[in-house]
């Protein structure tokens, strides 16, 4: 089977994946994409069936969210203290020099 979008949400044996996760609290936490709204790639490595490491900024409605995912450092912009929500839409507090991304997204909002 080809590499597509679906490959990366659902796995062959239909469970969810993380990305899949974190499409659902992106989408819940920032809503419809409308005209003066931006997505952008800052680093994307993409492995046989899904993406590796993802670090992509979203500025919706004014508002700024960055999903991380993967092994690398957090985007140099990224700084003090931070608004993290995991994808089960939990969030906390934390100062950023402390986070460590893993394979599960995390999303960084900064006031």
């Amino acid at each position: 089977m080809p590499f597509d979008e679906k490959s990366a949400l659902i796995r062959d044996n239909g469970d969810k994946s993380p990305l899949f996760y974190a499409h659902l609290t992106i989408a819940t936490m920032l809503g419809e994409l409308g005209g003066g709204d931006e997505v952008g790639i800052l680093k994307e490595s993409v492995g046989d069936w899904h993406i590796d490491e993802g670090q992509y900024r979203f500025s919706i409605d004014g508002k700024v969210v960055y999903a991380l995912w993967g092994t690398g450092s957090l985007p140099p912009e990224i700084t003090g203290k931070v608004k993290v929500t995991e994808i089960s839409g939990a969030h906390r507090v934390a100062d950023s020099a402390t986070l460590k991304l893993s394979d599960s997204p995390i999303f960084v909002e900064m006031d």
